[in-house]
């Protein structure tokens, strides 16, 4: 249980959340868009190391304070809660700096560097008593929501194996074009660590089980940081399960940004998180029910990714708004955030491991 949602100086409770943004770069613009159809969230200021990119894009946003640090911001606002959007090497500093002053913290990812960081965000997290939330929104979308529901419910028997495919491609392409920031190039797996969140926190949250065993294997190797090779791949095995991810460089169209295959005792659970795309087949059923079950849901799902696009919604669910929805939800209820204290740092963990086995000299 946290904090109890925000009082006024009377005692009453108050249903509008006031949030300070921290950062504001190209993810900025996605949560501020977001928190403006929010009608319980409010954002009352926004702080860049760049003073500048602060005015323009509180001016943009229509915020009326900008800040050229969270410590200056801390210090003039009466915030309930902060979102960390700045570089992952920054963020362990400044999200218990915001804990520390009392304020509930969202995280996007990578949510830190290193496992003594995620323990240490953590920690200020139960030492104040405030919400850690950190973000991967592919478990958001309305087709992981499903497949998390239908795992839960026991209807598709116990998770076997699963396997994962993930296309870096365009943020290759922004390397090409030296679009991407300074801080890629010093990350753990560059732009592998600023992706692998998308393959591997949605993988571990459908296994739920401990990884005992990780074998990492690179290929084309490289001596650069930002891109080492040109394709990775992972295998990690619990006590009865196990999982395989594939990264890759090669160019895929957009479907293939995730691709998950999951296999289940009773189901083969197909989900496509970015596209909300999910389609399930009955190991039991005859041949040609098969087909047609396959073949009716992939068109219905198909059918309806249309209508996404039509109405510029098909990314809806990969979800900006329903991330920050549930951030601000669960400060004004109490509730837990989607993702555990326990498995923040179990996957920074394994995230680490991962780095370390890769790219060992």
């Amino acid at each position: 249980m946290f904090n109890r949602p925000p009082h006024n100086s009377i005692g009453e409770v108050v249903k509008k959340v006031h949030v300070g943004l921290v950062g504001c770069g190209e993810v900025a613009q996605k949560h501020a868009n977001a928190l403006k159809k929010i009608k319980e969230a409010s954002i009352k200021a926004v702080a860049d190391i760049d003073i500048k990119k602060a005015k323009n894009f509180a001016m943009k946003f229509g915020v009326k304070r900008y800040y050229n640090s969270l410590s200056n911001m801390l210090a003039n606002e009466e915030l309930d809660a902060v979102l960390i959007l700045t570089n992952p090497q920054t963020h362990c500093e400044l999200a218990i700096e915001a804990m520390d002053a009392g304020k509930h913290v969202l995280v996007e990812k990578p949510f830190c560097v290193t496992v003594e960081e995620a323990e240490k965000m953590v920690k200020a997290s139960e030492e104040n008593n405030v919400v850690l939330f950190p973000v991967e929104q592919f478990l958001f979308t309305p087709a992981m929501q499903k497949t998390i529901e239908l795992l839960s419910s026991g209807r598709a028997g116990a998770v076997i194996s699963i396997y994962a495919y993930a296309s870096i491609s365009p943020l290759v392409g922004r390397l090409m074009r030296n679009e991407l920031p300074k801080w890629f190039y010093t990350l753990p797996g560059g732009i592998y660590g600023e992706e692998i969140s998308h393959p591997l926190y949605t993988t571990l949250k459908l296994l739920n089980e401990r990884i005992e065993e990780i074998y990492v294997s690179c290929v084309e190797r490289r001596e650069e940081n930002v891109l080492p090779c040109s394709e990775l791949r992972i295998l990690l095995e619990g006590k009865n399960k196990s999982a395989r991810i594939i990264m890759t460089t090669r160019s895929e169209s957009r479907h293939t940004l995730l691709n998950l295959i999951i296999n289940c005792e009773r189901y083969v659970v197909l989900v496509d998180p970015p596209l909300s795309l999910s389609l399930i087949r009955n190991y039991a059923s005859p041949r040609f029910a098969q087909a047609v079950d396959f073949t009716k849901n992939f068109i219905g799902n198909i059918f309806n990714n249309m209508v996404g696009i039509v109405t510029s919604k098909i990314y809806e669910g990969c979800s900006w708004e329903s991330i920050n929805r549930a951030f601000i939800t669960s400060i004004l209820e109490g509730r837990s955030p989607l993702i555990t204290k326990e498995e923040i740092i179990e996957w920074v963990r394994i995230t680490e491991l991962i780095w370390k086995q890769a790219f060992k000299p």
